[in-house]
This record gives structure tokens, C-alpha cells and sequence, in this order.
């Protein structure tokens, strides 16, 4: 058995997208989930459960199938996790390719302008006080060189799941947020907030005014009610409150 899949190599002082094959790293079951993986990128939780029932014939657990895959392609800077999305709360898998955004220069599938806009919109993102940005900006964010009104690109970018529109906003998607984990820790890691509860990178969570702390929605609402006390600072917090803007 083989899967094939997608790295960067060096030729010709050059990075250049490719495709390699590698064979026997996976039992014939585990290669069928990597291809499944592969073909979806972004997948829900529930989805992700019922292929595994679907291919494989013993009872599996599904922590196990994912750690085994991920230790299999870590080498490869290829890694496999699940993400919460913080403003549905849904759980999803998603396979991400780290080597292909590690420096965003180069991406697969984009051309030079699209890159810089895209980088721009990541840093705007980033910089953000609430993880995301109202739409009737985003033209301000384009880069000049691009003599479009953006839009395609833009529509390029979501219909990729590399944002997700919601509210009139422009926000991470679970993809994103695992593919560009490693330019976070290596960047940005005093710019972005961790959640006061799992630690992880927190975007649109909810803010504690008084100790500045911030918190995913799901990992909030696992220990409180409608209003409930700041797990850093003890200050009431209304989480139902809470808005995008």
C-alpha cells in the first residue's frame, strides 16, 4: 500500500510544490482514512466517526486512529487533529499540510498577489481585538497590485475553507487555524491570546473586561451556566452576551 502526499522540496533556489509517494507506512484500514483525510481536509467530527465504522470491522477508538496517523506523517510535516470551531462550536478533523504555509511565500494553488492578500487578511485577523473583521473592510486590506475589487480571490479563499463568513464577518476556519499553527507559535505567539482554560490560540472567544483573560466559547460554557464567575479573576462574566462585534 502507498498514499501520496504533498511537500516542499528544493530545487533550483527555488520551493516547488510536489508530490511524493510514500509506501508501507500505513496498515491497508489506517491508508484508507489518510486518503478519506486527504480528499476532505475539513471534516466533521460526526462525519469523521461514521467513516471509521464505515472501513474498519472491530470497534476502533477514534483518538487512537488520529494519533496514529499523525505520528506516521509528523516527519513529513503533515498532521492530522481535531479543532473545535469557535463560533459553531462543532467539532472537525482536519488534515493540514504544515510545510505549505510555513513561511507563506509560497502556497499551492495561489498565485504571488493572491499570497500577499491572503497574508494580509491573516494578519489583519491576527491583529484584530475580537478574531475577525467586518467584510466592508476587507477592500482596505487588498493589496494594490491586485486590479480587481478582490472578490474572487476572496471567494477563492472561503470556497477553500480558508475563512469562514459569519455575521458579516471574516473569520479563521478550523483548517486554517491548523494550518497556520506553527507560523502562530513561531510569530505571533505574543500577539494571539490562549484560551484561560485549554491553553490553545483563542480568535473570537469571550473576554473577561476586568482581567483581560480569554476564553473559547465551548471550553466556557463547559463550566458555566448563562452567567458564571471568570475562571481567572472571579468577575461575572454573561457569555449569551457575547458578540461578534
Amino acid at each position: 500500500m502507498h498514499i501520496v502526499y504533498s511537500q516542499y522540496s528544493q530545487s533550483q533556489d527555488k520551493t516547488q510544490y510536489v508530490l511524493e509517494e510514500v509506501e508501507n507506512i500505513f496498515s491497508p484500514l489506517d491508508h484508507l482514512m489518510v486518503l478519506f483525510c486527504m480528499r476532505n481536509k475539513m471534516i466533521k467530527k460526526s462525519d469523521f466517526v461514521s467513516k471509521v465504522e464505515e472501513i474498519y470491522d472491530d470497534p476502533v477508538d477514534i483518538n487512537t486512529i488520529i494519533d496514529t496517523i499523525k505520528s506516521n506523517l509528523r516527519g513529513i510535516n503533515i498532521t492530522i487533529e481535531e479543532i473545535i470551531c469557535e463560533i459553531t462550536g462543532v467539532a472537525y478533523i482536519v488534515f493540514a499540510n504544515l510545510a505549505s504555509y510555513k513561511c507563506l511565500t509560497k502556497i499551492p494553488s495561489m498565485n504571488e498577489n493572491e499570497i500577499l492578500f491572503y497574508k494580509m487578511l491573516v494578519e489583519c485577523i491576527i491583529h484584530s481585538t475580537n478574531g475577525c473583521i467586518p467584510m466592508a473592510d476587507i477592500l482596505k486590506h487588498r493589496p494594490p497590485n491586485i486590479k480587481t475589487d478582490g472578490q474572487l480571490p476572496l471567494d477563492k479563499f472561503i470556497a477553500d475553507n480558508k475563512f469562514k463568513v459569519v455575521d458579516g464577518y471574516l473569520c479563521f476556519t478550523p483548517q486554517t487555524i491548523a494550518e497556520l499553527k506553527p507560523i502562530f507559535f513561531e510569530n505571533y505567539s505574543n500577539q494571539i491570546l490562549k484560551c484561560g482554560i485549554c491553553s490553545g490560540f483563542v480568535f473570537t472567544g469571550i473576554p473577561c473586561n476586568d482581567c483581560k483573560s480569554k476564553y473559547h466559547n465551548h471550553c466556557f460554557k463547559k463550566i458555566s451556566r448563562d452567567s458564571e464567575e471568570c475562571p481567572n479573576c472571579g468577575k461575572l462574566m454573561n457569555y449569551v452576551n457575547i458578540k461578534l462585534n
